[in-house]
Order: structure tokens, then C-alpha cells, then sequence
């Protein structure tokens, strides 16, 4: 369980570094997005729980397990790293078209 700990904390120093970096968030901006979610987080626990305990859990992990492995064969297949997020630094021009060819100045 530490172990698990370790990661899921990992996870939320590299997304809150990222959006620090690429985006200027604040440690309130920041400190507002974490306590959203888990917020989110914990109003979804009953509603699921009942829900998952009504149709069994094997149905649930079966479910989630199909949706992974859709995304990341789509991810493959594509090689299109926006499926699974979208890219800050491949802003893009409003103005320019799919190849990158400036099209008529806007009115």
C-alpha cells in the first residue's frame, strides 16, 4: 500500500510541475483543482458503491480493464499522443490551416 501511495503522489507532483510550468497555475489554483477533485472523488464513492455492489465488481473491473485497452490500442494504432491528452506545446495558430500555410488575413 505504501508502494501504491509512493506512485499515485508521484503522479500528482509531475501533473501539478507540468501545469505550473506550461500553464503559470498558482499553489491556490493548484491547491483549488486538488480539493475539486477530491471533493468529486469522494461524492462519486457512494452513488459507485451501491451501484458496484448491485451488479458485482467483476463486471466493473472487466469494464474499466476493456476501456484501458481500447485507449491504449487506439493510442498505438494511431500513434497520436493527443488520445490520451492534449499536447501544450503544440499550440497551433487559429489562422493556419492543417499545413501550416497561412491562409487570408483574418477580417
Amino acid at each position: 500500500m505504501t508502494l501504491d501511495l509512493f506512485a499515485f503522489n508521484l503522479g500528482y507532483r509531475l501533473l501539478y510541475g507540468m501545469l505550473t510550468r506550461s500553464h503559470g497555475y498558482t499553489p491556490y489554483m493548484l491547491s483549488l483543482m486538488s480539493t475539486a477533485m477530491t471533493g468529486a472523488w469522494a461524492a462519486a464513492q457512494i452513488p459507485l458503491g451501491r451501484l458496484v455492489d448491485r451488479a458485482g465488481y467483476r463486471r466493473f473491473l472487466i469494464a474499466s480493464q476493456l476501456l484501458s485497452c481500447g485507449i491504449l490500442l487506439g493510442r498505438h494504432v494511431t500513434g497520436d499522443p493527443r488520445l490520451l491528452c492534449r499536447d501544450p506545446q503544440r499550440r497551433r495558430d487559429p489562422h493556419q490551416n492543417l499545413q501550416g500555410e497561412d491562409q487570408l488575413e483574418p477580417p
